[in-house]
């Protein structure tokens, strides 16, 4: 019988036996597994992890991108500014003086010094008036001023800012002697700053002023000064004692909307509360036609040329001084010392400034800002007050003091060469009218 055979076992290796072939079989298949195994490893898995990294950076990005919205609505505008700062100083071009000059300005009333330190007045000289000692009288007390600030210097309501406006050394237009009418104008510009402060004078006590100040770009309230009262105040000069003498009284006076008012330093009256006195530092921002400090024979009036944005801070600090100023060792009291600030709340800053006697005739020709942005406001005389602390001089009398040291009455006709003299220039505590 003819043998049969496994066609199977007729492919396999001339060694024969089936087992053999079995074994290459089931090899290659496990490298097939194992090919297929790592091919999935190599082309998947890899593509799988950088998904899940994908999707994670993806997951962190969007609490980020959730919280700018909030942070940019609240500090993220002035970290903006604060970032840039560097860069916009840098590429701002400095302004500024290698040294202090003074610039003089004159008219037939008036002689002004400017220093370029704080572009503001050291000298403000009344030519027709002179003190208690036969000088012409100068407007800027300096013992007041040297503590507290001069005429036309800068308030911010940031202390090292107004120091560092008022002590930088601005590069002026001109220096030495100017006679008016004439301009006058001071700029500096350092560190992201820009200042830029122009005076022009006409030929009597009215002097316009334009000042701003720009902080990267963006304007700055910043208010003009009149911080340390009037130079008539000689009870401040030191070792200088006058027998009989009193102290200065001063106010604060007001116009809005035509009508007129005052405050004392301190409270004062039957009705103390409707003349609470002057705040130091307090800011109003209200519709004022014109603004002053004033005694009775001087004023430094501030008429901002837009009452609607106009907006002012009060100033009231004291000195301490002898109780009676013709004794030196008497026990010390604090005395007043009244100032203001004026500016616009836009930042930019135009106001007229009066700063002389309080004498009708001079008065009367002066005029506040009216509504329409014009000249044509009250006058400074101020005919429509009743409360009796309006500019005029005819409110007052003068404050002459007897060999007692009691108040002796005076006429009431005004300051000036144009007008009666006080009653007698021997009078230790008159200003002297110069004739």
């Amino acid at each position: 019988m003819p043998e049969i055979r496994n066609p199977n076992l007729q492919t396999q290796g001339p060694a024969g036996g089936g087992g053999g072939g079995d074994m290459r079989s089931t090899m290659g298949f496990a490298l097939l597994m194992l090919v297929v195994l790592f091919g999935y490893q190599y082309f998947f898995k890899p593509k799988q992890a950088e998904t899940t990294a994908t999707t994670q950076t993806q997951a962190q990005q969007a609490p980020q991108s959730a919280s700018q919205p909030t942070a940019s609505s609240q500090p993220a505008q002035p970290q903006l500014a604060a970032d840039t700062a560097p860069q916009a100083s840098a590429n701002a071009v400095a302004v500024t003086a290698a040294s202090e000059t003074q610039t003089t300005v004159e008219n037939e009333r008036i002689r002004i010094v400017f220093t370029n330190r704080g572009a503001q007045v050291i000298h403000w000289i009344l030519k027709d008036f002179k003190d208690t000692s036969g000088q012409p009288l100068d407007l800027v007390q300096p013992q007041s001023a040297a503590r507290f600030g001069f005429p036309l210097s800068v308030f911010t309501y940031e202390p090292a800012l107004t120091t560092q406006l008022n002590q930088a050394l601005y590069q002026p237009s001109a220096t030495g002697f100017l006679l008016a009418p004439n301009s006058l104008t001071f700029h500096y510009a350092a560190n992201g700053l820009d200042v830029l402060k122009t005076f022009r004078f006409d030929t009597g006590y009215v002097v316009s002023v334009e000042a701003q100040v720009k902080r990267n770009g963006a304007p700055v309230r910043a208010l003009v000064a009149w911080p340390a009262g009037l130079g008539d105040m000689e009870e401040f000069v030191p070792g200088k004692s006058r027998s009989g003498a009193v102290r200065t009284p001063s106010q604060f006076a007001w116009s809005i909307d035509g009508k007129q008012d005052s405050l004392t330093p301190t409270a004062s009256g039957f009705l103390f509360w409707t003349n609470p006195g002057v705040s130091g530092n307090a800011t109003f921002d209200l519709p004022y036609q014109y603004a002053a400090i004033s005694d009775l024979y001087f004023a430094a009036a501030f008429m901002p040329e837009d009452i609607n944005g106009a907006t002012l801070v009060t100033l009231h600090n004291s000195v301490d001084l002898p109780s009676d100023l013709s004794d030196p060792n008497s026990p010390k009291k604090p005395a007043d010392v009244l100032g203001l600030a004026v500016g616009d709340q836009s930042g930019y800053t135009r106001v007229r400034i009066y700063a002389g006697p309080k004498q009708i005739d001079v008065l009367n020709t002066i005029h506040a800002t009216g509504p329409g942005g014009a000249a044509d406001g009250p006058t400074l005389e101020g005919s429509s007050t009743t409360d009796g602390w309006a500019l005029s001089p005819s409110r007052f009398t003068w404050p002459c003091a007897s060999s007692t040291g009691s108040w002796a009455r005076a006429p009431t006709t005004g300051v000036g060469p144009s007008s009666p003299s006080p009653p007698s220039l021997t009078c230790s505590c008159c200003p002297r009218a110069s004739t």
